[in-house]
């Protein structure tokens, strides 16, 4: 349950942040994750607000997040990259970030462009509130959008465009829904196993998972 807590606190967080920021944030949270387990919900929420808490320019914050993700990126092509366990590298590059290569505010407001949510945001946004289909059952619609919105977290390979999101739902239940004789409470083929289905199929590829994947890891009988 304070996983589940977490995750909301969290996409709550996100949805929030003006249009890069939220991006950018994800990212860089990336940085923290080993390569043999993903991030829990509530140490992702905490180093979310840690990061929020180093600036009150938020445009400034996403600029030292993205020249941070780049480091790290060549140090990953160098083999000598480790998961970041602080915030100290990046408090550093904060400190470096001109004025100028930050979006230019007024009055300590971000300008309109910067104020609209980002699209992962928007696209997590959008999932959460995602209406059901004619013929579907309720649970299975939500639980397919909610897996789709923890894995706009994940950085992930092969992400859907937020105008695509729609198309992609409607394909993945529409295309799922007649494959198995779906339960809710059945464990082979119920809520909890469609939503591990989806998980272990990112964890394990680091790409956003096909209709075949999904379907692969829950029994037909």
């Amino acid at each position: 349950m304070a996983q589940d807590k977490s995750a909301s606190d969290l996409l709550a967080l996100l949805i929030d942040l003006p249009e890069g920021v939220g991006r950018s944030l994800i990212v860089y949270m990336g940085l923290f994750r080993s390569s043999s387990r993903d991030l829990a919900n509530d140490r992702a929420l905490r180093l979310a607000n840690e990061v929020l808490e180093l600036s009150d320019d938020k445009s400034r914050l996403a600029v030292a997040m993205n020249e941070t993700v780049q480091a790290m990126r060549i140090k990953q092509d160098e083999g000598s990259f480790k998961p970041l366990t602080n915030h100290n590298y990046l408090k550093r590059v904060i400190e470096t970030v001109s004025v100028s290569s930050a979006v230019n505010t007024s009055a300590g407001q971000l300008p309109a462009a910067a104020a609209r949510q980002s699209k992962s945001a928007m696209t997590i946004d959008m999932l959460k509130n995602y209406p059901n289909l004619e013929g579907i059952d309720e649970w299975f619609t939500k639980t397919i959008c909610g897996a789709m919105a923890e894995m706009m977290l994940m950085g992930l390979e092969n992400v859907p465009a937020y105008d695509t999101i729609p198309m992609v739902v409607d394909r993945f239940i529409s295309g799922m829904w007649p494959k198995r004789n779906w339960d809710r409470k059945n464990h082979f083929r119920g809520e909890n196993r469609l939503y591990r289905a989806f998980m272990e199929t990112a964890e394990t590829t680091n790409r956003w998972p096909s209709i075949k994947d999904v379907l692969s890891l829950i029994p037909s009988q």
